[in-house]
């Protein structure tokens, strides 16, 4: 299973891994190509709370500042 499967079945489990949440080791096996597809997944799920938005700072934190304070300017 590639790295990029992995992070997707992420989304499907509903076990202690799950709720320990994303970290680093589901995007440091990735390619950059791999890495920019979690990332523009991510912000698709971004309104789904703090785990998506922890999410894009792991995959990406550069393009993912601008992104996030976009996301709460909305919300006020």
């Amino acid at each position: 299973m590639n790295a990029y499967q992995r992070f997707l079945d992420f989304f499907e489990m509903s076990n202690k891994e799950r709720l320990d949440g994303l970290n680093e080791l589901y995007f440091s096996e990735m390619t950059p190509e791999e890495r920019a597809k979690a990332f523009d997944h991510l912000i698709k799920m971004a309104g789904g709370g703090e785990e998506s938005v922890n999410g894009l700072f792991i995959a990406d934190a550069e393009r993912a500042a601008p992104i996030v304070k976009n996301l709460l300017d909305e919300k006020n």
